[in-house]
């Protein structure tokens, strides 16, 4: 016959259904903590990616322009991919990437058209899919004068013959507007950003923002701000 002693050490050695379930629902909540701590460490890493990577674009077209009588790259393409094509003539008829210009500075002394230039990659370019798609977009108004209501294209445009409408702007004309720190150089392309209005050209950027509640843009100051869904800064 079982003593009552011996039959209530033997009943405590397993864990009870409650006990279970206590246990299984700390591991759970456990877990999705690290999921949200770890996803939040991991959006917080992408935009701070996407900052340096803006901020170094300030520091391209400063070189660029040191080294082309302090003219900005163009003319350039609104939608810029970080491909790189074969380096046009100096005919300023032929339109060129942002990569065509910044290539030496990152690096890259002899590329050949197709190469992607890696350091201009957005942080959710990850895909050979998704390198092949427009990360940013320039502006192609910027304010002159204190009235500002007039405006040009900062980076040119192509035109049958060179005149100075259509080549790009000198950085330090640019810099000496005095709406020049409030209005943005680029800014990241998703499929909300109401600075393009054709869907087709938005395809296989993101859905939505980048960084969830805001995107990122490099005004001309070379400061990087955070902008809303209508590109004004918070």
């Amino acid at each position: 016959m079982i003593s009552n002693d011996k039959f209530i050490k033997s009943s405590r050695l397993g864990f009870t259904l409650v006990e279970l379930l206590v246990t299984i629902t700390i591991i759970v909540v456990l877990a999705a903590v690290t999921f949200v701590g770890t996803s939040a460490m991991i959006k917080r890493a992408a935009a701070a990616k996407d900052s340096a990577t803006l901020r170094q674009f300030s520091v391209y077209f400063n070189m660029y322009a040191s080294d082309n009588n302090d003219y900005l790259p163009g003319p350039l393409f609104t939608r810029q991919t970080p491909i790189y094509s074969k380096a046009p003539s100096s005919n300023i008829k032929e339109w060129r990437r942002l990569a065509d210009c910044f290539a030496p500075y990152m690096g890259y002394e002899n590329p050949k058209s197709g190469d992607f230039i890696e350091p201009m990659l957005a942080s959710w370019q990850k895909s050979l899919a998704s390198k092949n798609v427009a990360a940013y977009y320039m502006q192609q108004k910027l304010p002159l004068g204190e009235a500002g209501t007039t405006f040009q294209c900062p980076w040119g445009k192509p035109a049958p013959a060179v005149s100075e409408e259509r080549v790009p702007m000198k950085l330090q004309v640019v810099l000496a507007q005095p709406k020049s720190d409030r209005t943005w150089a680029i800014t990241e392309l998703d499929q909300t950003n109401p600075a393009i209005s054709d869907p087709t050209l938005k395809e296989g950027t993101p859905e939505g923002m980048a960084h969830g509640t805001y995107r990122l843009a490099l005004y001309f100051d070379g400061s990087v701000r955070k902008v809303n869904a209508q590109n004004n800064p918070f």
